[in-house]
Order: structure tokens, then sequence, then C-alpha cells
């Protein structure tokens, strides 16, 4: 008798945990609940509100992206935002001095030897054949590659070329002798733009000029062993009508090195 007592108490204070434990488990699960309800799920969802500081910072960072890419009108505007943010973002400052000078000091080419047409030889880094610059136009990034080199761009904000002109593409192509030029111009740039063939002249070389027939425009011509290209995309229409903007931009070519 007494252990069928013993096993009743016991099965007793057992029950009694089970609901205990039971009771325990069920309210924190309405805590829990009502925690998760209440609590705003923007705080997980939305990233936290950056400051000016940290706006400053990453225009900062995207400024020496441009900068060591060579892109200085990108550069310079990214960091203008960046201080304007920021005032005392010493590193966006320091930058843009350096932006600045950069910007300044001409690139130093050697001395062609008299009598001697320096585009016969061949060139260390054939980038150097392409323009820094381009008046009213922003570059992007140059990709050489080989006996080619070629460097993108795009009209600057406010240039008047904004309206018929979306992209132009400058290349230079080492082809090793004059002859393997010419015949650049005559096998590829030539069959690749052969409607509206016209003559243009280039800093004193005489330049093939001609589209697609559909949106493209292209200024090619040789000097020494190298073959020049600048192609300029109509925005919109005929690009015939942009062969003086193609040229224009085509002179922006060093013209010795």
């Amino acid at each position: 008798m007494m252990g069928r007592a013993g096993k009743t108490k016991t099965s007793g204070r057992s029950r009694k945990l089970w609901w205990t434990l039971a009771s325990i488990v069920g309210l924190a699960l309405v805590i829990y609940g009502v925690a998760a309800v209440s609590s705003p799920k923007e705080s997980a969802d939305k990233p936290p509100k950056l400051t000016p500081a940290d706006r400053s910072a990453d225009f900062y960072t995207q400024a020496l992206i441009a900068a060591d890419s060579n892109e200085t009108t990108r550069a310079l505007e990214l960091l203008a935002k960046s201080l304007a943010l920021n005032p005392d973002n010493t590193s966006a400052k320091t930058l843009l001095d350096r932006v600045k000078q950069a910007a300044k000091e001409p690139t130093p080419t050697p001395a062609p030897k008299p009598g001697v047409d320096p585009f016969l030889s061949a060139v260390s880094d054939l980038r150097l054949l392409l323009p820094k610059t381009v008046p009213g136009y922003v570059l992007g990034t140059v990709i050489s590659q080989g006996g080619d080199a070629v460097v993108s761009g795009e009209p600057a904000p406010g240039s008047p070329d904004v309206r018929t002109v979306s992209r132009v593409l400058l290349a230079v192509h080492d082809r090793g002798t004059p002859a393997a030029a010419a015949a650049f111009i005559t096998s590829v740039s030539k069959k690749t733009y052969p409607n509206a063939a016209s003559s243009v002249e280039i800093d004193g070389v005489m330049a093939y000029a001609g589209t697609d027939g559909g949106r493209l425009v292209s200024v090619s011509f040789v000097r020494g062993r190298y073959a020049f290209e600048a192609v300029v995309t109509s925005r919109s229409g005929d690009p015939a009508g942009l062969v003086d903007i193609a040229a224009g931009i085509a002179r922006a070519f060093p013209d010795s090195f």
C-alpha cells in the first residue's frame, strides 16, 4: 500500500512539474510573439541611415578610384560632393590638391630626333599614343592589349555635343610598318564604314571619313606604323553630319611622342 501511495504522490508531483514547465514555455512563447509583433521590422530590413560624414567618405573612395583611372573630371566632381558633405574631410582635401596639380602638369614627351619620324619606331607603351583628354568629353579607362589600345568616352555635362553624340571611341593600332598601317585603313576602316566616304585633314595628315549607314561615323588615318581611329556614335539620326565632330576628336591624338 505504501508503495502505491508513494507512486501516486510521485505521479502527482510529475504532473505538476510538467504543467509548470508547459506554463513557462507557453508564457515564453506568448512573450516572444508579443515582442515579435511589437518590435519594428524596419530595424532588421533597412540599413542604418548614413551620416553626412559616411556619405562624404563614400564619395572620396569613388573619387580615389576615378583618379587612379585618370578620370580627372569625374574625380573632381566626386571630391566636390565629398567636401560639400564634410568640409573637414582631410583625405578628400589632399586628393583634391593632388588631382588639380596633376591636371596642370604637362605630360613629358621626348623630343624626336631631327629628320626621323618617331611614328616609325615602336613605342614603349601604346597608351602614350591615345589622347589624355578630349575637350568637351569625359574619357574612361584605357584598355591596351598587344598591338591595340582603346579608350571610350562620352560628352561632358553641359557640352554642346550632348545633344547629338552618345559615345566616342578612340583607338590606336600598331601594325609594324607604314604599309601594314595603310592596309588596315583599306581593309578595315573603309569596309566597316563605306557610306558617305570623304577625306578630312588631321594635323597635316589626310584621313578617311565614313559611316556604317546606321549610327556610327569614323575618321581614321595613318602615322608611320600606326593606324588611328576616332569613332562617334550618333544619338539619333544620320551620323554623316557628325564628321566634323569626329575629326575634331581625332585631332586630340598626339602628333609626337
